[in-house]
């Protein structure tokens, strides 16, 4: 799935993600741009369960970093990864790159 927050993510960096966690051992995949991790972060549905019960505080990026060790940061060339429409200054940030 790719969340709806996250509209601008190239193909190219979604292929690139793929092809690091089909050739890794790594269960997430998070890309990074300039040394910023970003989204949507590939995970994999081993992780499903533990998704579908967590009801603790901070959502998803606080039960991912409970599996830190499993993570791999993947390097990509799409800044848009570092972006995210949660509110509308968000939004406005999103429109003023496209």
């Amino acid at each position: 799935m790719l969340p709806g927050d996250n509209p601008l993510v190239k193909p190219q960096t979604i292929r690139e993600i793929i092809q690091v966690y089909r050739e890794s051992k790594a269960g997430i995949i998070y890309p990074n741009f300039k040394g910023l991790r970003g989204h949507p972060p590939l995970i994999s549905a081993a992780y499903i369960k533990s998704i579908l019960s967590w009801n603790q505080p901070g959502g998803l990026r606080s039960l991912l970093s409970n599996y830190a060790i499993d993570a791999l940061d993947v390097e990509v060339e799409d800044q848009v990864v570092l972006l995210d429409m949660d509110n509308p200054l968000d939004y406005q940030k999103v429109l003023e790159t496209t």
